[in-house]
């Protein structure tokens, strides 16, 4: 679905907006939340999970963030939830370029991965890194 279909702009978004301006202030995110997994699922529905895993994490990583004061602790948390996020990152955008190199400077045959990349990939894992980051600091 794009911005400027007719599903969009006559169903989708006055759905979205007349469930948002109704329900209470402490449910609004959530329908922010649901309706940008519809709107995502809509487009992508096969990747949808790995976006849902991606939320998940940084979540539970930003709430371990806010219960642990170490430095040290911190530090760990961030660092293994950015490396989680990273992972997905580089599998769906990175492990074929890597791969393909591989195979030329040392003259081996690994296989390639049929590998087809999810809508927005990148934009969604820098601003999940970037909220986390925003929490420990």
């Amino acid at each position: 679905m794009l911005f400027s279909s007719v599903p969009f702009l006559f169903y989708f978004l006055p759905a979205v907006l007349l469930v948002y301006f109704l329900v209470p202030k402490r449910a609004k995110n959530g329908v922010l939340l649901l309706s940008s997994l519809v709107f995502y699922g809509w487009g992508e529905p096969r990747y949808l999970a790995i976006m849902i895993i991606t939320i998940l994490v940084n979540y539970a990583g930003a709430i371990l963030l806010d219960k642990h004061y170490s430095s040290r602790q911190r530090l760990w948390i961030v660092s293994l939830t950015i490396v989680f996020d990273l992972s997905f990152l580089f599998y769906f955008k990175y492990f074929n370029f890597v791969v393909d190199n591989i195979n030329g400077v040392l003259a081996t045959d690994f296989q390639l991965l049929d590998v087809i990349m999810p809508i927005g990939i990148s934009f969604y894992t820098f601003q999940a890194m970037s909220y986390l980051i925003d929490v420990y600091r």
